[in-house]
């Protein structure tokens, strides 16, 4: 009998256990989350589960009234939500795999710049307070502790609450 992966099936991160279903704990919500929008059906409002609009979020039964929007509307709107959401979750999961490789190869001083000036646009900081800093970074860092700050921006990023406005160029790239 072959060993189990130890790895998560979308992220490859060995930084924490395989959770369920070969997925890490992070992974795992996302793809239940994008599980449950597959679902999404009008004709079920049980189903609508996580839909939200203007901060109301569906629990309840009744097929001719959710979100205080009537059946036709949903009717128009609900592809869009999903399509929206789904595009939303692929973002997020795509963005845990891309950070955990990140954290796994060679970093150079652009990346850490990158990370240090997106930071600080997040923050609401000025973006260009770390311009033109790739070289320094490169020259007077060593490989490991670039590795190892690269790594502590992307904490800090992952542990910021979800926003998509941050990420939309991923979720809709004609915006």
């Amino acid at each position: 009998m072959s060993k189990p992966s130890e790895k998560c099936a979308n992220c490859a991160t060995e930084r924490f256990a395989v959770y369920r279903s070969g997925y890490c704990r992070r992974c795992y919500r996302l793809i239940i989350q994008k599980r449950e929008v597959e679902h999404w059906n009008l004709d079920k409002p049980s189903t609508l589960r996580g839909l939200s609009k203007g901060g109301f979020v569906h629990t309840g039964d009744d097929p001719r009234f959710v979100f205080g929007y009537g059946r036709k509307h949903l009717e128009q709107e609900l592809p869009k939500y999903k399509r929206n959401r789904l595009k939303e979750l692929d973002a997020r999961l795509f963005l845990l795999k891309t950070h955990e490789a990140q954290r796994n190869q060679p970093v150079d001083g652009l990346q850490i710049a990158n990370a240090l000036r997106d930071l600080a646009e997040w923050s609401r900081g000025n973006k260009d307070v770390v311009y033109n800093i790739a070289s320094e970074v490169t020259e007077y860092f060593s490989p490991e502790a670039r590795r190892v700050s690269l790594g502590w921006l992307i904490d800090i990023e992952e542990s910021a609450r979800w926003d998509p406005r941050r990420y939309w160029h991923l979720v809709d790239p004609e915006y």
